[in-house]
Formats: C-alpha cells, sequence, structure tokens
C-alpha cells in the first residue's frame, strides 16, 4: 500500500502520526498457524516456527539479462525447517 511521504521531507516541522498499518511482522502473526502454514508452505512453515527461516530470507532476487530484477519465492532452508543438533 503507498504511503504519502513525511511531513519533514515537504519542508514542515510537524510531528508524524502514528501509522495506522501493521507491521508485516505484526498482520502475520494475527493469522492462524493454518493460514499461515497455506501461504508458507509446509516446509517454510516449519523452517519459520523454528527460527530458521525470519521474513527478510522468504524472498529472493533473480536478475535476467535484458530485464530488470525480479522478486521470487525463496526455497525452503536445505534442513527442511529442523534445528540442527549441532546448532549453538
Amino acid at each position: 500500500m503507498p504511503t504519502a511521504k513525511p511531513w519533514s521531507d515537504l519542508g514542515l516541522d510537524i510531528e508524524e502520526p502514528p501509522s495506522l498499518l501493521p507491521s508485516r511482522e505484526g498482520a502475520f502473526e494475527q493469522l492462524t498457524g493454518e493460514q499461515q502454514m497455506q501461504i508458507l508452505g509446509p516446509g517454510r512453515y516449519t523452517a519459520y516456527v523454528n527460527g530458521t527461516f525470519p521474513m527478510d530470507e522468504w524472498s529472493v532476487v533473480r536478475s535476467t539479462p535484458g530485464w530488470r530484477d525480479s522478486y521470487g519465492v525463496a526455497p525452503a532452508p536445505q534442513s527442511g525447517g529442523r534445528v540442527s543438533r549441532n546448532a549453538a
């Protein structure tokens, strides 16, 4: 959803009101586990729940010569979302 520039970018010294939009984390956390799994798929969901697949890793940049970059769905972690027994 587009947002307007902050007042300071418009040269005004006015306090910014708090955002009315939820954060991506807040919006995702409001979903049920079933809804989260429908979005991520089983492997990515398991990895997310285990803490091995943070939101910042959910998409990857794809580059093709002659075209602009695009974003796609990142593959599930190699571990299949399981926490390694050797992890600290």
